[in-house]
């Protein structure tokens, strides 16, 4: 057969234009007219919706003043979108970070380096006390929340040792991690009295760790010597992650704050014109960024559920400790980013837990991950909530190296749009609808996951003046929608991946642990094929 002459390739490759070039400007045209509906929609809205709001919102906040001498001032917008349940009832929306330490715990040391450390500490700037707000509980009046000021506030009664561990040590010697995690699940929903700050400090003392079982070349060994854990729960509405972690290492154990996150995620340049083209950015796209989250790329899998249909009680897990440096070697290798690895990482243990328990025919492509970032004037320190979201793609194929390329696109895609600052601008306009109104918008189920990422210290410290950490992780317990949220914790070279998953989609501890340890075992297989790839490229260059 004759090969084609140019002419005829000349009109191949014109037709194939012309057939690609109209589906693209449609493409294109129905996106600005969608941008520019959305556009509209917004601005309507900020007339006749958000405008009438803000006023009545100053209105209730001038009241306020004249009428209730017992609040101190209006929950801040970030803080609002987390303090919407009645903790008096029922712990929602807890950040939960427990640190593993050294030694026998002194509970007395701890409260007194707490209090000169943390809460005597004041901002150079104007002598004010950073950490005030942890005397601080939310009382709601006339649709909105407001500050107000614990009464014979006590670090007696914050910081204390863990009552669920101190029975099991009457009939037990230690505390196992098995042990440590059926507690989290119970303490995880207890109520607060009224008029109690939300936060506390928990002291598990006799812990005894499980053997690392995924370890590369050598085995890991663990040392002797007694143990204790920390746990640090504190109600989202006083502080996001990026604070608490910054009290646990910078407050108490002396590591400067750009050692713990990395400037990258908390600056990039910007110059005036760029300010000006971002904000008008997040005015022009702000309506069509939300009508897609909430519209067009709703998640849509069994574990995604409504608000109605979860139970609100929670079972805690967590993986093995997975060594930081096979997955940043991973990561080098495939030319992708570390969070990248650990979402493909995650698909595949939820991939592997669906296939176990007899669910295969429902397991989807993707799930949605909605995570929370620290915004670039985060001041790390005090307490507050500065962060934007975004949401980002688990795959839950079979192939390892397609789902390390969607997760990685994903995340560039999310990195080079405008969502980061439209999210940011989302909060103070939903902090103006009255609590009630809120917590409907806050139901939907928009996304699957919901997920953070924080990096621990890479090196031993010593906190509170003695106490050499051993390990870092957190959970987080889910309000609304949310029956799974995953935090990944990377700390003295390795990394954990803690799951705190809503009864609604696995009743049993027995079927939490089983995740855990699909997950533990996916990223053990990544790092094999890892491990298994570089000896080969070693054995060819040998040969050669």
């Amino acid at each position: 057969m004759s090969p084609p002459s140019r002419n005829s390739q000349i009109n191949t490759r014109s037709i194939t234009f012309c057939n690609w070039r109209p589906n693209k400007l449609l493409h294109a045209l129905a996106k600005l007219v969608l941008i520019a509906l959305c556009f509209l929609v917004f601005l309507v809205s900020t007339v006749f919706a958000f405008f009438p709001l803000y006023v009545y919102q100053c209105i209730v906040v001038i009241l306020a003043k004249i009428f209730r001498s017992d609040l101190i001032s209006i929950v801040a917008p970030r803080d609002f979108c987390n303090g919407l349940d009645d903790v008096t009832k029922k712990s929602a929306y807890f950040f939960q970070v427990f640190v593993t330490y050294h030694g026998e715990p002194d509970i007395d040391h701890i409260r007194s380096t707490f209090q000169t450390k943390v809460m005597e500490e004041k901002d150079i700037k104007n002598g004010k006390l950073l950490y005030e707000k942890f005397t601080y509980f939310i009382k709601p009046w006339l649709g909105y929340l407001f500050w107000s000021r614990e009464s014979n506030f006590s670090l007696h009664e914050h910081i204390r040792l863990c009552e669920d561990t101190e029975h099991l040590l009457l009939s037990h010697p230690v505390v196992t991690e098995k042990d440590f995690t059926n507690v989290m699940g119970k303490l995880s929903a207890r109520p607060l009295r009224q008029g109690m700050s939300p936060w506390e400090i928990l002291i598990v003392r006799n812990f005894v760790p499980s053997k690392p079982k995924i370890h590369i070349g050598e085995e890991t060994k663990i040392s002797e010597g007694s143990r204790f854990i920390l746990i640090f729960r504190i109600h989202h509405a006083i502080s996001d992650g990026s604070c608490c972690f910054k009290i646990l290492v910078t407050n108490l154990s002396g590591v400067p704050v750009p050692e713990i996150f990395s400037p990258s995620t908390r600056t990039w340049k910007e110059t005036f014109c760029s300010t000006i083209l971002i904000k008008l950015t997040t005015l022009v796209l702000f309506g069509y960024y939300q009508f897609k989250q909430i519209v067009l790329d709703v998640d849509k899998n069994i574990w995604n559920l409504s608000a109605p249909q979860t139970t609100g009680e929670w079972l805690f897990v967590q993986s093995e400790k997975i060594p930081l440096i096979g997955l940043k070697q991973m990561s080098k290798s495939r030319n992708v980013s570390l969070t990248a690895l650990f979402n493909a990482g995650l698909g595949a243990g939820i991939r592997t837990f669906l296939k176990g328990t007899g669910q295969e025919d429902k397991i989807p492509e993707t799930m949605r991950v909605l995570m929370p970032l620290p915004w670039k004037t985060h001041p790390f320190t005090g307490l507050v909530n500065c962060w934007s979201f975004g949401t980002l793609i688990i795959p839950l194929g079979p192939c390892l190296q397609q789902n390390l390329q969607i997760a990685e696109k994903s995340i560039r895609n999310c990195k080079k749009s405008p969502i980061l600052p439209v999210n940011f601008a989302v909060p103070p306009l939903l902090a103006l609808f009255p609590v009630w109104l809120f917590k409907i918008l806050a139901d939907l189920g928009l996304v699957t996951i919901l997920a953070s990422h924080f990096p621990g210290p890479k090196d031993p410290i010593q906190s509170f003046g003695r106490y050499w950490l051993d390990e870092a992780n957190s959970w987080l317990d889910m309000r609304g929608s949310f029956c799974i949220s995953t935090s990944f914790i990377t700390s003295r070279g390795n990394l954990r991946v803690g799951v705190t998953v809503d009864k609604a989609i696995i009743p049993t501890q027995e079927q939490g642990d089983y995740l855990a340890f699909c997950i533990s075992q996916e990223f053990k297989n990544i790092l094999d094929i890892d491990h298994a790839t570089r000896n080969l490229e070693q054995d060819d260059a040998k040969i050669v």
